[in-house]
């Protein structure tokens, strides 16, 4: 919902950059002729991992992508496995603290 939002109604005045967890753009929904700061950070065990390289064209330019190495998409939360993923090779809190660290940082650079 946040990315179709973007693309509907962007404004600089209004919207400072997108933070995406375990996400990946369709086509039909590309944000890439958009120049808003963006991070997207998933996980290599998430169960739609294999969605989210290729789609990374979608993103706007010059979008910054975090890989997270043996993390899924579950482990952004505390909800338990999600539908397709594969189980995780680092804790919870591990995938949690570079997902934080990773939006701490681009929130710094955003907010200048």
């Amino acid at each position: 919902m946040a990315s179709l939002y973007v693309r509907d109604r962007y404004s600089e005045k209004d919207i400072a950059g997108l933070i995406f967890l375990g996400f990946f753009i369709f086509d039909r929904h590309s944000l890439a002729h958009l120049s808003i700061p963006a991070l997207t950070v998933f996980g290599d065990r998430d169960g739609h991992s294999d969605k989210f390289e290729p789609n990374h064209r979608n993103l706007p330019k010059g979008a910054e992508i975090v890989k997270i190495a043996g993390g899924n998409h579950g482990q952004f939360g505390h909800y338990g496995m999600h539908f397709g993923d594969q189980p995780a090779t680092i804790s919870r809190e591990q995938q949690q603290d570079i997902a934080i660290a990773a939006i701490s940082a681009f929130i710094k650079k955003v907010a200048g």
